[in-house]
């Protein structure tokens, strides 16, 4: 553990616990995402840490890794992570509009997939098949159906609904390829439920991208609630 309160933490719980402090750091404590991250990258052919500062102009050369030299300290890791992935050169002239609740990111959302050409890509915490939530199902399904890259990736644990059918479960049966992020299990045992996938995200066609604080559910829909920006 890096993080020394999170150190004490465990060191605490396991001292208090002798017999089941162990057990309880075994599925909850160790990050085996990280882990297997780590791995991986030990194994690709470029480094990611083999960045520069963006102040010592003579040791890279910022023209071909694409990088400002306006750009804010703080952004330069993630601009050599986005060269080291996609190469591709970024692009001025991005628009953001804040919206509220359900009530207004829904309709945008809808629209987008409604009008998708290419692929539509959406990765969600909660996707509850209720009420107006039913009709991403729906469009997603038609965005399949015309010939569109249609990929959903929802959480495991909150994904999960013991009664009735779960959205992953509506759209694999309509052909959408949706899974299942960490899904918990007894064989091969799997409890990695301290690794929730909180994303919720919409990129459809490469050129529209919503990230959200809302889940796809009937809640949203009735928050009236406008936060001041």
């Amino acid at each position: 553990k890096r993080d020394p309160r999170s150190s004490w933490g465990w060191i605490a719980v396991i001292m208090l616990s002798p017999f089941l402090g162990p057990l309880i750091y075994f599925f909850f404590g160790i990050n085996r995402v990280k882990s297997r991250g780590q791995k991986l990258l030990e194994k690709m052919p470029f480094s990611l840490s083999e960045g520069c500062s963006l102040r010592d102009e003579h040791s890279c050369d910022m023209e071909r890794a694409q990088i400002p030299m306006d750009m804010p300290e703080a952004l330069v890791p993630k601009a050599w992570l986005d060269d080291a992935i996609y190469g591709r050169p970024r692009y001025k002239g991005h628009r953001i509009t804040p919206r509220h609740t359900g009530d207004q990111a829904y309709p945008a959302m809808l629209e987008a997939i409604y009008n998708s050409h290419q692929n539509v890509h959406l990765g969600f915490y909660i996707f509850e098949p209720a009420d107006g939530a039913m009709r991403f199902i729906d469009d997603l399904t038609r965005a399949h159906e015309r010939g569109c890259d249609v990929r959903v990736v929802i959480d495991g644990v909150c994904g999960f609904k013991p009664f009735g059918k779960s959205a992953y479960s509506l759209l694999n049966e309509r052909g959408v390829n949706c899974r299942r992020f960490l899904r918990p299990s007894l064989i091969p045992p799997s409890m990695n439920i301290n690794l929730l996938c909180h994303h919720k995200n919409l990129i459809v066609d490469k050129k529209f991208g919503f990230t959200c604080g809302i889940n796809i559910s009937a809640m949203p829909l009735y928050e009236s609630y406008h936060p001041d920006l």
